[in-house]
């Protein structure tokens, strides 16, 4: 969910504001996180996500609606283009990044 939400949010700012700005917000944001002492592999998921995300916004129509964005952040997400935490396998709790395809097993 954590890796759609930020595909998504920086879908709707590149329609909205243009690819440069949402970059700007989105790294801003990650970066206040880093300062605040969030976890290291969180924050490069993020901005791998954000980053798909505007990816995505430039290949939609300027006029897509948000289920058009929507629907493109599931494909991805679907498809494994997205970025996850496997927080399963990973003995320090952390988490291991994957692609948003990959089943863990239980």
């Amino acid at each position: 969910a954590d890796a759609a939400r930020h595909a998504y949010w920086n879908v709707l700012m590149t329609l909205e504001i243009g690819v440069r700005d949402a970059e700007g917000v989105a790294t801003s944001h990650e970066r206040t996180n880093l300062e605040e002492g969030g976890a290291h592999n969180e924050i490069v998921m993020d901005l791998e996500n954000n980053a798909d995300g505007r990816r995505i916004g430039r290949q939609l129509p300027p006029n897509a609606t948000r289920q058009d964005c929507r629907n493109a952040v599931l494909n991805a997400l679907n498809a494994g283009v997205l970025t996850i935490i496997d927080e399963l396998t990973n003995i320090n709790e952390r988490g291991l990044l994957e692609p948003s395809d990959e089943q863990t097993a239980n």
